[in-house]
């Protein structure tokens, strides 16, 4: 994984692992969270225009860190497919 921040991570698993395109990543965003962002606000979010990126909401940081932490998990040898939500909110919540 080359991003740079948590926004790009889950991106790049989104993107690239899980072949999805933007708006069908967003709506898996937006339909888990309750909320209306945009393509634009995903785009400050990743390129921290305006200082976006660092009032990435919590709710939003861990819900894209449980998406990285299982590949992340799974490139390192880990089946992550046997880990509990629960593990993995538990391991998110302490990065986030």
């Amino acid at each position: 994984m080359k991003a740079n921040n948590i926004v790009q991570s889950w991106l790049e698993v989104e993107l690239y692992e899980k072949g999805k395109i933007l708006a069908e990543a967003l709506e898996d965003l937006n339909d888990n969270l309750g909320t209306a962002y945009t393509h634009s606000r995903i785009r400050e979010w990743e390129e921290n225009r305006n200082g976006r990126g660092e009032r990435l909401p919590r709710e939003v940081r861990i819900f894209m860190g449980r998406i990285v932490a299982r590949s992340v998990l799974g490139s390192a040898g880990f089946n992550a497919k046997k880990l509990s939500q629960r593990q993995i909110n538990q391991l998110v919540e302490n990065f986030c």
